[in-house]
């Protein structure tokens, strides 16, 4: 068993309903199963979608969290972890893993694989080697530092802009988005040739979203942003007052703060 599933009684088991295996005393076995009925005697599986098989009804069942159970049960961890990655690690960060599959942009998948792993996040640290990531090209200009269980730190490669759109992601939800990609660039192509032939290109992403009940924006560069923009940018948004997304403005708002940071 593990973080993402639970144990279950056959009193509690629907037809239809699929399972990991079952479990009586010490003894396990693993088959992905479906139940077809359930009685106080036995449970009647179809194993591995191919054939009948009787199951005592003294068995524990291994089932899936449903999202919403997951979101539940690690709810409070996610949030702990995003709070954690909004810390600025000045000192030590430890030696660079390269094994950084736990890095998602899903805090609740984040916050399992800490749980299973015994990893602790520290914080994040841009005093490291930038370097390009092999899919998409971006740049992976931040690490995101954590502890293991006995202690020792070390540093996983990731993007500056990939944790603050997580950050943002998780604070405002999609719905009170207003999108400012297009007006922005419509702005300032009328402008900027080199903008606009970059574009076309494809050589140039940005997003721009603003949550209605803060007023921050968040400005996301792709692989080839041209460096001159970032000014550009700042004029545009502070023209409709607009402040910037930080990590200091999202610790601030994640310990339920509002004030302006």
């Amino acid at each position: 068993m593990n973080h993402k599933t639970k144990m279950l009684t056959w009193r509690n088991l629907k037809p239809g309903m699929e399972i990991n295996g079952w479990h009586e005393g010490s003894h396990a076995r693993m088959a992905r199963s479906k139940v077809v009925s359930a009685n106080p005697a036995f449970v009647m599986l179809l194993v591995f979608g191919t054939r009948e098989e009787k199951v005592s009804s003294s068995c524990m069942f291994e089932v899936n969290l449903t999202k919403e159970e997951l979101n539940e049960k690690f709810g409070e961890a996610a949030k702990a972890i995003l709070k954690s990655i909004t810390n600025v690690v000045e000192g030590d960060i430890g030696y660079h893993e390269m094994w950084n599959a736990w890095l998602t942009n899903d805090p609740v998948e984040m916050a399992i694989t800490a749980a299973e792993r015994n990893i602790k996040i520290v914080g994040h640290s841009t005093n490291i080697a930038p370097k390009r990531s092999f899919l998409g090209g971006d740049l992976l200009d931040c690490g995101v530092v954590a502890e293991d269980e006995d202690g020792e730190r070390f540093w996983c490669h990731w993007s500056c802009d990939a944790l603050l759109e997580l950050l943002w992601r998780y604070l405002f939800p999609r719905d009170e988005w207003s999108g400012l990609t297009s007006e922005y660039m419509d702005d300032v192509t009328k402008r900027r040739e080199d903008v606009a032939n970059a574009v076309a290109e494809k050589k140039y992403i940005v997003r721009m979203m603003q949550a209605h009940s803060s007023g921050y924006y968040l400005f996301l560069k792709g692989p080839d942003t041209l460096a001159d923009l970032s000014a550009d940018v700042e004029v545009w948004a502070k023209e409709r007052g607009l402040k910037p997304f930080t990590f200091k403005v999202a610790a601030k708002l994640l310990d339920g703060s509002s004030d302006s940071v």
